[in-house]
């Protein structure tokens, strides 16, 4: 087995990380941890797509909900609607719960 590998051809990231490939619709999502936004790639057509974000982000994991993603924000996970960038907290678990 083989494997080739690409660079992508967007705008460099400050920390790029936490890459998710959704097959259903042929998208690369990953996030920039500094910058923070969630970014998007295409590679079909090409198209590079960043959402800010209003805090740091570490991952996303994909939605049942199209459009949408899970991010795991600074103070807790986020459902990320990608037609508005509107985030919409779903749980902010416990600082003083070592659980």
């Amino acid at each position: 087995m083989s494997h080739h590998i690409d660079l992508l051809p967007c705008a460099a990231d400050l920390l790029g990380e936490s890459p998710v490939w959704d097959d259903l619709r042929g998208y690369l999502y990953w996030v920039d941890s500094l910058a923070p936004s969630i970014q998007r790639f295409e590679p079909a057509t090409g198209q590079h797509t960043a959402w800010p974000m209003p805090m740091a982000v570490g991952s996303v994991g994909l939605s049942r909900t199209p459009d949408h993603l899970i991010a795991a924000l600074k103070d807790g996970f986020y459902d990320v609607d990608l037609s508005t960038g509107q985030t919409s907290l779903i749980a902010a678990p416990s600082s003083h719960d070592p659980a």
